[in-house]
């Protein structure tokens, strides 16, 4: 948590600068597949399938079924042939559909929301803030 704080701050920011982003670094930048584990493969198909994520009114049960995605998150490594979404392993509609990724929101679960934080560490930001709002 206070190396997310630092990372963000003016004094983060130089150090990355300066480091070439090996210091502090985002979570991203650790785990280059970690974008993978918030595809929404469901998403993904619809929008491979008919160009929207939203799922089709007059579709019917089968057809979304067979729309799903053919892949799971461990098969991530298995190349995908052309026509096909790499993310849901759904066929393209080439004249619909579009070959996009969608993304989940990505939550950090080991993160606490800011209502559970500490009262020190309120505390400290509610004092930043009044010398920031006070230093203008």
């Amino acid at each position: 948590m206070a190396p997310d704080l630092i990372r963000d701050s003016p004094f983060g920011h130089i150090v990355r600068l300066l480091t070439r982003n090996k210091v502090f670094p985002y979570p991203e930048e650790r785990d280059p597949s970690l974008w993978k584990k918030y595809v929404h493969k469901e998403k993904s198909a619809h929008m491979a399938h008919h160009g929207s994520v939203e799922p089709p009114e007059d579709a019917d049960a089968d057809e979304l079924k067979d729309l799903r995605g053919v892949r799971t998150r461990d098969d991530s490594e298995e190349t995908v042939a052309e026509g096909y979404n790499e993310a849901s392993g759904a066929r393209v509609d080439p004249e619909k559909g579009k070959d996009k990724h969608v993304v989940d929101w990505y939550v950090n679960s080991t993160q606490a929301p800011h209502h559970v934080y500490p009262p020190p560490r309120k505390v400290t930001i509610s004092r930043l803030i009044v010398c920031l709002t006070l230093a203008m």
